[in-house]
């Protein structure tokens, strides 16, 4: 099925209001920033606006959903996912790969991270599950997990986040370390049976 100039006009306006809010990010907290502040930095009229979102509200989600959505998407092919052959390399380069694409955006990031809006940070937390998530999806289809999936992505969540936050504070990102230090802690992770039966 071919896209319509329609589906490219729509997609087009989405991504602007996005960077839009993002750039506004930068400048404001998000409690500050209106509807009208991100039509008139997009350039788009307040009825396109509410064609596409419900408020900013709707739009900060979709920001940041989207922002998600990217970062998997530009750091983890899913045939890296195969964890038969060595899961504590995979998990490791992946990861590295994550936190790489992360920094890359880390712009983006920190304007959601101090935005001071609660809402954002939820949103945020919740893209990082979802990744951690498919990443236990992944390790699951080859080993039998000691504990709950959920607990153990809920419990890892945390940590991870604070891993790459950490991260991007950093004044420069050394993605060989980041993965050396990934796979020894997964590989003595799985090995020691703290995740893994």
């Amino acid at each position: 099925m071919s896209e319509t100039k329609d589906d490219v006009r729509v997609r087009r306006t989405k991504k602007s209001l996005r960077l839009g809010l993002m750039e506004l990010l930068k400048e404001e907290p998000f409690e500050k920033i209106s509807v009208k502040d991100i039509c008139e930095r997009t350039m788009i009229n307040r009825m396109t606006f509410y064609a596409h979102y419900k408020d900013k509200y709707d739009l900060l989600d979709d920001a940041i959903k989207t922002l998600g959505q990217d970062i998997w998407k530009q750091s983890v092919k899913e045939s890296v996912l195969d964890f038969r052959v060595d899961g504590p390399a995979v998990a490791a380069k992946v990861s590295a790969n994550v936190i790489e694409t992360c920094y890359n955006h880390r712009d983006e990031i920190f304007s959601i991270t101090n935005s001071n809006n609660g809402l954002a940070s939820q949103v945020l937390m919740t893209s990082i599950t979802e990744l951690v998530t498919k990443l236990f999806d992944s390790i699951e289809q080859h080993y039998h997990l000691r504990y709950d999936k959920g607990f153990m992505v809920s419990f890892l969540v945390g940590g991870y986040s604070g891993i790459v936050m950490h991260c991007l504070e950093q004044k420069t990102f050394d993605k060989a370390v980041v993965e050396r230090t990934f796979y020894q802690v997964v590989n003595d992770a799985l090995k020691g049976g703290v995740v893994t039966k």
